[in-house]
């Protein structure tokens, strides 16, 4: 039997002694502190959602010939700025991924949900 009944539901044996040998629950703070840049990022006032703006309105006097948007900064600087914010935002999204990709080992197999064994909170070394 791989799977086992836990006070916060059945997992998968095997990954929760892995998870208990070298699992660092820290990680998991530091998803959230990852997840409060990600909000920085992108709920700035005057952020990403205005520099968007921005760019339609330089892309519609380059595209479209509509009448040119004031400022005096190049279209190429803004995309630029954005690309670097977006690529830091992709990076930690994927330092998150990474992280619920390792925890979701713990879904057990549902064929051995109903014959799961009782977790008694102690490391298993069978």
């Amino acid at each position: 039997m791989t799977a086992i009944k836990t006070a916060v539901g059945i997992v998968d044996k095997e990954a929760l002694n892995k998870l208990q040998e070298d699992f660092d629950t820290r990680r998991i703070m530091d998803a959230v502190s990852d997840l409060d840049e990600l909000r920085g990022e992108i709920e700035e006032p005057g952020g990403p959602r205005t520099d968007f703006f921005r760019l339609h309105e330089m892309l519609m006097y380059l595209c479209d010939e509509d009448a040119p948007p004031g400022g005096e900064e190049a279209v190429w600087e803004l995309v630029e700025e954005l690309s670097h914010k977006f690529s830091n935002c992709r990076d930690l999204v994927e330092k998150i991924t990474d992280l619920l990709d390792e925890l979701q080992k713990l879904c057990p197999d549902p064929d051995e949900e109903e014959g799961a064994e009782d977790f008694d909170g102690a490391d298993d070394d069978e």
